[in-house]
């Protein structure tokens, strides 16, 4: 009889703990997802190119070379380069910890809010090396550094005021060659 008692104590027990555990979507992997990217008001907003639906929720994103580039838009497709970007959406804004893998070892963390950069943001090497890290904070100003993660050169630079791109940007070839350089107010590309 006690045997029974306990059995039933310990079946209750586990029947709790499974029901008060949340229930974790998936992420939705996107390989075959076209991403279009806007800037509407400084912000990026990320939507379903064919559909023109925002992203919502969960995504873990195949990232590939860009096709094509212009103005405000930006087009995704073409050649897989092995990246995988991770984290959620919330109304088409990138929100909460996203990290950036390849082959399955992280190269970048960073957090968003609402489509605002903030917080930690970190970069590393293909080899798990630290090669640059700053702290936005909640207000999301600091100096924004991304590289080529097999090599370490700088692939990007430029800073943040209120979690938007301001002032200078700089983007880098794979040499470390200077290739273009953007101007930007309040998240907004000033001579694209």
């Amino acid at each position: 009889m006690r045997l029974k008692i306990i059995t039933f104590l310990y079946i209750v027990a586990l029947s709790v703990l499974n029901a008060q555990q949340k229930v974790v979507k998936p992420a939705v992997l996107s390989s075959n997802l076209k991403i279009e990217k806007q800037n509407e008001n400084g912000l990026v907003i990320h939507k379903k190119r064919d559909a023109k639906i925002l992203l919502e929720g969960r995504y873990e994103i195949l990232i590939q070379k860009l096709d094509s580039s212009h103005n405000n838009v930006s087009l995704f497709g073409g050649i897989n380069t092995g990246f995988v970007e991770e984290g959620t959406f919330e109304k088409g804004l990138k929100d909460g910890f996203w990290k950036t893998n390849y082959k399955n070892k992280i190269v970048k963390k960073e957090h968003w809010n609402n489509g605002l950069i903030s917080n930690e943001y970190s970069v590393y090497n293909t080899k798990g090396k630290l090669l640059y890290q700053v702290d936005f904070g909640a207000k999301g100003n600091g100096k924004y550094k991304d590289f080529y993660y097999n090599t370490g050169i700088l692939k990007q630079e430029g800073g943040y005021e209120n979690g938007k791109k301001e002032g200078e940007w700089c983007t880098y070839d794979e040499k470390g060659k200077l290739v273009s350089t953007l101007l930007y107010d309040d998240g907004k590309a000033q001579n694209p």
